[in-house]
C-alpha cells in the first residue's frame, strides 16, 4: 500500500530562491534514483511563505530509501531554509518507518478498511 506525507513548512521569501534550486535538484535526484517514488510535488501558499510538499511512495521500503538519501545528501541544506510546521502521514507504517520519520514530529493517519479505489 502506498505511503503519502504533507510536510508543511515556514519558508522566508529570503530563502525562496535557495529553495527553489535546491527543490530543482532534489526534484531531479528524487525521480532520477528512487522508482518508488510516485509522486513529488512542491506548493507555495498564497501568504508567500507556506510551502507543502506532497510526497507519496509505493510501499514502505520505497519511503524508507527516499529517508536515507534525504538524510545523507539533503537534509542539512533543507533544514537551514525552512521551518518545518508539520507533518502527517497517511498509510500504515511499522514501527522502523515511524522511527525514520520521528523527529519530525509527525500525524499518522491509518487507512480505514473498504473497497479501494
Amino acid at each position: 500500500m502506498a505511503i503519502t506525507w504533507v510536510l508543511e513548512a515556514q519558508v522566508p521569501a529570503s530563502k525562496q530562491t535557495a529553495l527553489r534550486a535546491l527543490m530543482v535538484e532534489m526534484t531531479e535526484e528524487t525521480l532520477a534514483r528512487e522508482p518508488g517514488c510516485l509522486v513529488y510535488d512542491w506548493y507555495l501558499g498564497p501568504d508567500g511563505e507556506t510551502c507543502h510538499i506532497i510526497e507519496s511512495y509505493e510501499d514502505e521500503a520505497a519511503l524508507l530509501t527516499h529517508v536515507e538519501g534525504f538524510n545523507t545528501r539533503f537534509a542539512k541544506r533543507f533544514f537551514s531554509l525552512v521551518k518545518p510546521r508539520g507533518l502527517t502521514v497517511y498509510g500504515a507504517l511499522s514501527d522502523a518507518g515511524k522511527k525514520a520519520l520521528a523527529p519530525l514530529n509527525p500525524v499518522f493517519f491509518q487507512p480505514l478498511e473498504g473497497p479501494k479505489a
